[in-house]
């Protein structure tokens, strides 16, 4: 008697799991987040063209900290003599090694994602504003990319989806 208990559970259990498929049971449904956001420009430096935001997921973060760090180091050295007697030469290192390190992780992503590159960048509205949509969880950055009256700038700001929650940001870290 307490094996036809046995197999009945059994059965019933079988019958149970059968209504839901497997991947739902050993898979939770991964929440993609929105990003909203707005590009603080200067006013009084004129009004930005061309801004192109460009988000790089947790991958393309490390590999742009990784290649900033490099140039850091490369340029320290480099530079060394002047680096203690002039103060502001150092900010214009660090704008030179983050502006050459998102260069190359841009066109590293262009290469490797080939078409899908364009879900990671987008045309700035002449608001200011842009929208990422289908964002899986993670640390992110965004990277903004214009030019005003002759000078390309850059800014950037860092940021994390926690899930379904729209995660607004006012880009106004400039780099360059």
């Amino acid at each position: 008697m307490l094996q036809t208990g046995f197999k009945a559970s059994l059965v019933l259990g079988m019958l149970f799991l059968q209504q839901f498929p497997i991947s739902a049971l050993s898979k939770p449904k991964l929440e993609l987040g929105t990003i909203t956001g707005r590009v603080e420009t200067l006013t009084a430096m004129g009004i930005a063209r061309d801004l192109q935001v460009v988000l790089l997921s947790p991958q393309w973060v490390d590999l742009w900290n990784g290649e900033v760090q490099k140039r850091l180091d490369v340029y320290f050295d480099r530079y060394r003599q002047f680096l203690g007697s002039r103060t502001d030469f150092f900010k214009q290192v660090s704008r030179l090694a983050h502006r050459d390190a998102i260069s190359l992780v841009i066109n590293s992503m262009q290469s490797d994602l080939g078409k899908e590159f364009h879900q990671f960048a987008k045309t700035v509205s002449p608001k200011g504003s842009f929208e990422f949509n289908g964002v899986p969880p993670g640390d992110y950055r965004i990277i903004v990319l214009g030019v005003i009256g002759e000078r390309r700038l850059i800014w950037s700001e860092r940021l994390q989806v926690r899930g379904q929650i729209p995660q607004f940001i006012e880009v106004r870290n400039r780099i360059q």
